[in-house]
């Protein structure tokens, strides 16, 4: 494969046995950071792009994994622990979209930059990309699957011809099945619901406490108000004001989320970028509800983790978390929602639809209930606990999609 410049003077360079076209400031980068400028303007693929052969997955279970990668965000966390979870069952090649891993490999599993010490020389199989918006640029191959979702009832206005440029579109839940089909994709879509580590989310067995000791709720993500940052903070302060022992931590694990004030020092605002093992002992392992009225999820992983670990969790019945909390009344204390008109999204995305509405009072309710019901409260973390365990890890996510990929690559190959 070939680039070729199509602003500034170039010349041609070897890389790992493939040529290349770069300006000369830019000839020395690997060939990950090298494929990385093909989404670059500045450059475009001149040889034609590699034929996708279905043999290359079906003998030899081949694919090319394209995604952001990093814990302290949602589709990063994803990326890394779905790639890491296929390498079991694949021969997976990365390509890291931010160059992340290369800026801060301390950040990352050791077996994620083991796999990035891969050569880079198959491109005629899966290639499967983990999109952002506006990072959907159709790259490398011909038979390119996006992997993706969003939290309200409209697609941004640009997504849907991105997406339609490939070949299949994979989603974690039934809301983005309709949604992406009502906002004009109209490639085939195919559901693969998300999960979490069993080796870092396991079951915590808190111990339940008396009135004496101080009840901790905590709410952690990147925490704008799509959260519901807003709700919990106000639903805490309206429901507890008879000096009951009650504590509420915010824990914000992305620094681009501006700080919020409170006022109150029985709530807790910590922004540190945590690993998962970090995360578990630092903050999971401290509360005894989970609180997340969220107006909207792809899939809500936060939620899932925390009831991973055995802390009951109190959620909106919405979008992403509905796939694996609703219609489990015994198990998660769920939210009802009405949908109002969306906001807090860049103007630019244009339409976005609606989103959850969460009841202040009802979640007050719901915080009331854990609070005074303790022991039944730790029995319904725990039925969670066993149920999320049992169905939801990361590797039976990663064994859906190669079996998703079964099936595609026989019908290709015809």
């Amino acid at each position: 494969m070939i680039l070729r410049n199509k602003r500034y003077s170039s010349e041609i360079v070897q890389i790992r046995g493939e040529y290349y076209e770069f300006a000369d400031s830019l000839c020395d980068l690997p060939i990950i950071d090298a494929l990385h400028l093909l989404r670059n303007s500045q450059y475009e693929p001149v040889d034609p792009l590699p034929k996708f052969d279905p043999e290359s997955w079906i003998k030899e279970r081949k694919i090319v994994w394209d995604g952001p990668f990093g814990a302290n965000n949602g589709f990063g966390n994803f990326s890394e622990q779905m790639m890491l979870a296929l390498s079991k069952l694949c021969d997976v090649y990365p390509l890291d979209t931010w160059n992340l891993v290369n800026s801060h490999p301390e950040a990352y599993d050791p077996q994620t930059l083991k796999l990035f010490e891969k050569p880079l020389d198959r491109l005629d199989t899966f290639y499967l990309k983990v999109s952002l918006l506006h990072d959907y640029e159709p790259t490398y191959q011909d038979y390119k699957i996006a992997f993706t979702m969003f939290e309200t009832t409209h697609l941004p206005k640009e997504r849907p011809p991105q997406i339609n440029q490939y070949k299949h579109c994979f989603v974690p839940c039934d809301h983005n099945l309709e949604v992406f089909r009502n906002s004009g994709v109209t490639v085939p879509l195919s559901k693969i619901p998300l999960g979490f580590n069993p080796d870092y989310y396991s079951y915590i067995d808190r111990p339940i406490k008396s009135k004496d000791e101080p009840f901790v709720f905590g709410i952690f993500g990147g925490l704008t108000r799509r959260k519901g940052v807003t709700e919990s903070v106000e639903a805490f302060r309206q429901e507890f004001t008879n000096g009951e022992n009650v504590r509420l931590i915010n824990h914000n694990v992305n620094p681009v989320v501006h700080g919020w004030e409170y006022g109150d020092e029985r709530i807790e605002y910590n922004l540190v970028n945590w690993g998962a093992k970090d995360l578990v002992k630092n903050f999971l392992a401290k509360i005894d509800v989970g609180v997340f009225p969220t107006k909207g999820e792809g899939w809500g992983m936060p939620p899932m983790e925390t009831a991973a670990t055995g802390a009951p969790i109190i959620v909106t019945d919405w979008s992403g978390p509905s796939e694996y909390a609703g219609n489990h009344r015994d198990k998660f204390l769920l939210l009802d929602a009405t949908t109002e008109p969306v906001f807090d999204f860049p103007f630019e995305w244009g339409y976005l639809g609606d989103w959850a509405k969460v009841d202040i009072r009802q979640l007050r309710k719901q915080m009331r209930w854990a609070y005074e019901n303790r022991i039944e409260a730790h029995a319904m973390g725990k039925k969670a606990s066993d149920y999320l365990h049992a169905e939801y890890t990361w590797q039976k996510s990663a064994q859906k999609l190669v079996d998703r990929l079964d099936q595609l690559a026989e019908k290709a190959h015809g």
